[in-house]
């Protein structure tokens, strides 16, 4: 695999280190943020939907097409046999920003299965996101969560 690290920010003046893969295409999608609810909606936070998106570039969608709970995601392979989901700043609403992104730690209290084309497409990844904490990494131009 190739790939390369570089520091991506810092957090109590240490370093992060975000490592980037450049052997596979970032997979575009959609994460609506929660868990799901009795009538197909999502509530609360964590993870409720991953929607592959077919759009070239969804972060270029208007604001206005977007809503609080949902934003738009670039998803790579990490080292660690995980996903990284980088989500651009111009995908993120501001009130998604504040109620999921303004946090230390990302949490995803049911565990989700993530859509068979993530795994079928960056092989050895694993299929589903644990229920834990993960950490929210402020990079230029938006935000890491690796899972």
């Amino acid at each position: 695999m190739h790939s390369a690290t570089l520091i991506a920010g810092k957090a109590n003046n240490s370093p992060f280190f975000q490592p980037i893969n450049f052997e596979h295409t970032p997979i575009t999608c959609n994460v609506h943020f929660g868990v799901p609810g009795g009538q197909g909606d999502c509530i609360q936070i964590g993870i409720c939907r991953v929607i592959i998106d077919e759009t070239p570039n969804p972060s270029t969608l208007a604001k206005e097409n977007r809503r609080c709970r949902q934003a738009a995601a670039q998803i790579t392979p990490n080292a660690d046999g995980g996903i990284d989901m980088f989500f651009p700043e111009e995908g993120i609403m501001p009130c998604t920003e504040r109620a999921i992104f303004r946090n230390a730690w990302f949490p995803v209290p049911v565990a989700h299965e993530l859509p068979g084309e993530i795994s079928n497409r960056f092989e050895n990844t694993r299929r589903v996101i644990a229920a834990g904490r993960y950490p929210v990494i402020r990079v230029s131009g938006g935000y890491v969560i690796s899972f």
